[in-house]
Formats: structure tokens, sequence, C-alpha cells
């Protein structure tokens, strides 16, 4: 899997205040020079929910529960 560049500091700071601010994944790639994907993936690390992107589902939801 090819990386991209890492994201600094400042370039997280920005995503923080984009997500706070409600914007959208591609108003926030555009913003930050990043990819879609880049940005949904950083806010998934980061524990960020962004707008338009619904969170992943625990491998142990409660219907596997028994």
């Amino acid at each position: 899997m090819t990386k991209g560049k890492p994201w600094s500091v400042e370039k997280e700071k920005q995503l923080k205040d984009l997500v706070v601010a409600k914007n959208s994944v591609s108003v926030i790639a555009k913003k930050l020079g990043k990819t879609s994907d880049a940005v949904v993936q950083k806010c998934y690390r980061l524990g960020l929910e962004v707008e338009g992107v619904k969170k992943k589902k625990s491998a142990l939801s409660s219907s596997n529960v028994y």
C-alpha cells in the first residue's frame, strides 16, 4: 500500500478545526491538499466525526452477541 505525505501538526490542527466547523470531506480535502480518502482515514484515527461519513461499525455489533 502506498503512503502519502505525512500529516504535520499544523495540518492535523486545521483538520480538527475544519471538522468542528462541519465542513464536508471534499471541502476539507481541497483546503488541506489531501485526498478525500486520506481525510477520512485521518479522522478515523483521530476519533473525529466528519460530516457525511458514517462511523465504522464495531466487529461486535449487538446482532453478533449471543
